[in-house]
């Protein structure tokens, strides 16, 4: 859960989304759970929570346990959303760089091809 995504690909996305499905199985309403919550008061607990291992998050009384856990996975999960998007985003870009390298090539074949004809007509007359 703690854990960044790696590197721009579908298995990434694909580990992302079970990240997701993992949270939403757990039922955490933000309009609900977190109403009256600021935003930087969540932030804090989350990034406390990260840096705690497991065993100190289980001294915890349970309900400062449980706050701690669920703040964690509400941010996790806004995280979650945001990387998904920035990956599909950096492999539109990918693709859309290589169509352009592809189209590239193939202009400049037809160019050769094109020019190269008039070129050898040229010289045999």
């Amino acid at each position: 859960m703690k854990s960044r995504p790696g590197r721009t690909g579908m298995k990434t996305i694909l580990q992302e989304i079970e990240k997701l499905k993992f949270i939403k199985g757990f039922g955490i309403n933000a309009d609900v759970h977190f109403q009256d919550v600021s935003n930087d008061l969540l932030t804090i607990l989350a990034d406390r929570t990260r840096s705690e291992d497991v065993s100190q998050i289980r001294r915890h009384p349970e309900a400062i346990r449980y706050t701690l856990v669920s703040t964690l996975l509400h941010t996790r999960r806004s995280q979650a959303i945001d990387d998904i998007v920035k990956i599909f985003l950096d492999l539109a870009r990918r693709i859309e760089k290589r169509a352009d390298k592809s189209l590239e090539k193939d202009l400049v074949r037809d160019i050769k091809k094109v020019y190269g004809s008039v070129i050898f007509s040229i010289k045999w007359r």
